[in-house]
C-alpha cells in the first residue's frame, strides 16, 4: 500500500515539471533581483523580446560571448528595438558574479538566480544557456554554447 501511495504522490507531481520551459510553451515567470538593486519581472518584460541568458563568473564560454552580447544589445537599443537581456548568474557566488557583472560592464539586468529558478528553467543548467523568448513571452529558442554577435543577432531574430 504504500509503494502505492509513493507512485500516486510522484505522478501527482510529474504535471509541475510540464511548467518548466518548453519551446513553444509560454516562459515560467520568474524575478531576479539584479546586482544594482531592481527587480526584474519576467512578466513585467511582455511586449519586448527577450533573452535569459545563464552564465557563471567562472565559465569561459560566457565570457567569450559577452562582448557580442553587448555590442548587439547596445546597437539593438540604439536602433530603437524593444529587446531586454536578463542574465541570471547560476551556480555562482553572489560576489564573483557581481565581481564579473562590474568587471564586464554589463549594460543589463543581471543576478544571481533566485531558489526555484533551476525547477522553472532545467535546461539552463549548463552555462552559458540562452533562452529567447518572443513579445508574446513564448519560448522560441533554447540554445546552449558560447555565441558571437551574429550568432546572437539570429536568435533574437527567431523571437520576432
Amino acid at each position: 500500500m504504500r509503494r502505492y501511495l509513493l507512485l500516486c504522490l510522484c505522478l501527482l507531481a510529474l504535471p509541475f515539471h510540464a511548467e518548466a520551459q518548453q519551446v513553444g510553451a509560454a516562459a515560467p515567470d520568474f524575478t531576479l533581483e539584479t546586482f544594482d538593486g531592481r527587480k526584474v519581472v519576467l512578466s513585467e518584460l511582455k511586449g519586448k523580446e527577450v533573452c535569459i541568458l545563464t552564465w557563471a563568473s567562472w565559465c569561459p564560454y560566457c565570457k567569450a560571448s559577452l562582448p557580442g552580447l553587448q555590442a548587439y544589445y547596445q546597437d539593438a537599443k540604439k536602433a530603437g528595438k524593444t529587446i531586454e537581456v536578463v542574465a541570471v548568474a547560476i551556480r555562482d557566488t553572489p560576489e564573483k558574479a557581481r565581481k564579473a557583472y562590474t568587471d564586464h560592464a554589463m549594460p543589463y539586468p543581471a543576478g544571481i538566480e533566485s531558489p526555484g529558478f533551476d525547477k522553472l528553467y532545467p535546461a539552463a543548467r549548463k552555462t552559458p544557456t540562452w533562452v529567447i523568448v518572443d513579445k508574446a513571452g513564448i519560448v522560441r529558442q533554447i540554445g546552449l554554447g558560447q555565441a558571437s554577435r551574429g550568432e546572437i543577432e539570429a536568435m533574437m531574430a527567431r523571437a520576432q
